[in-house]
């Protein structure tokens, strides 16, 4: 091992002495060095926190879900008329029944109505002042036969209603589980004025959303 500088050579004596001679050439068997090449590894990074887990942040339930809306109290305000829905004390069937405009007062609860979950996520539509169940027959269509019936027990499966989401808060169309009708409020009426339940669904347009206002 000869320093590049100065030409002197690493040697260690048998005797124990050692040191550096120059030059390299007078030096003997006792500067001949073996090199042994280890294999090292190298030093290992620091490892890399693995970024932290995050729990998923709950996602919102929709307010279409079967749990959310079950049992709940709402009016039922046409998002394209502002009409609402509504059932008059003393008074069945298709009698005292429609969807006020924006303009028209309603009278209490005779406004306001309960969702109850029936078989296969369909809901029961009951008003909350009559205990009248919304129905809309088979055998009718758009603004014929359509109403709300009490006892509850006389309205047949015309009073099943599928709750189906829409874009925009609280939005929702009503159709029914049966016959596929589906109910609107156009602009421009009250009462049961451009009022009924469409088939085809697609025929109906915007006047067949409806926006739901949950009360206590």
């Amino acid at each position: 091992i000869v320093n590049a500088l100065n030409d002197r050579c690493l040697y260690s004596a048998r005797a124990g002495d050692w040191g550096a001679g120059s030059p390299a050439s007078w030096v003997g068997d006792d500067g001949v060095w073996s090199v042994e090449v280890q294999s090292s590894s190298a030093t290992p990074a620091p490892a890399t926190p693995a970024p932290a887990t995050l729990a998923p942040a709950p996602t919102p339930q929709d307010d279409g879900d079967d749990d959310v809306l079950d049992g709940k109290r709402v009016q039922l305000v046409n998002a394209a008329s502002q009409r609402t829905l509504y059932a008059k004390v003393g008074q069945n069937w298709g009698w005292g029944f429609g969807a006020a405009a924006e303009a028209t007062t309603v009278n209490g609860d005779e406004g306001v109505w309960r969702l109850k979950l029936v078989t296969g996520g369909k809901y029961r539509i009951i008003n909350e002042a009559t205990d009248r169940a919304l129905y809309a027959p088979s055998g009718s269509n758009w603004n014929k036969g359509v109403g709300a019936g009490s006892p509850q027990s006389k309205v047949g499966g015309d009073g099943d209603w599928r709750i189906i989401p829409q874009s925009g808060h609280h939005r929702y169309r009503l159709v029914n589980g049966e016959n596929g009708r589906c109910l609107y409020a156009a602009p421009g009426g009250d009462g049961a004025k451009k009022f009924g339940a469409g088939r085809p669904e697609n025929n109906v347009g915007a006047d067949g959303i409806w926006e739901f206002v949950f009360v206590n």
